[in-house]
């Protein structure tokens, strides 16, 4: 329960139960409004991986995209710094006896903010001496923004790479 507030504080994680209406009487807003206590203490949350959506946008406008061209219909705009190395610092702090974590790169389109994925990876790269973890990454991406600088930053870290390709130019 903690684990999930500061989610929710953090504005890392959203709840659902917040778009129904107040007067409205579900489960989730019953048990809230009077828990029981003699339901045994839930299990504590382990989390080993983290998807980090670099980027609210995208540098093409799918007709089909079901992202809403990689905005979801929010704002468009890239992902900081200091929201990623939240989101890092909550999962090394709840990954209990995990070794091996896991960060996806996704947007929109991730590369997009190329500079924020160098950043987390040094980031990350610090935490694994200091807490000794191994990160790993993956992203997923269009490919059509992908240089050399990228190519070998991703061979370097071993980011492994998933390029969308969905259609000829007619749907892109």
């Amino acid at each position: 329960a903690e684990l999930i507030e500061e989610l929710l504080e953090e504005q890392l994680a959203v709840c659902l139960e917040d778009s129904v209406p107040a007067d409205t009487t579900t489960p989730l807003r019953q048990e809230a409004a009077a828990p029981n206590t003699d339901k045994p203490e839930p299990p504590k949350v382990v989390i080993s991986s983290l998807l980090l959506q670099l980027a609210n946008d995208c540098n093409l406008n799918c007709v089909y995209c079901y992202g809403d061209g990689g905005s979801y219909g929010r704002t468009r705009e890239l992902m900081d710094f200091e929201t990623a190395q939240k989101g890092i610092d909550l999962m090394c702090a709840h990954s209990d006896g995990l070794q091996d974590l896991h960060i996806a790169f996704f947007g929109g389109e991730p590369l997009l903010n190329f500079s924020l994925m160098k950043q987390v990876v040094a980031y990350c790269t610090e935490m694994e001496q200091k807490h000794g973890k191994k990160f790993r990454y993956n992203m997923t991406t269009n490919g059509t923004i992908l240089n050399d600088e990228m190519y070998r930053f991703i061979k370097d870290h071993a980011v492994a790479t998933m390029i969308s390709m969905d259609g000829g130019k007619a749907v892109q």
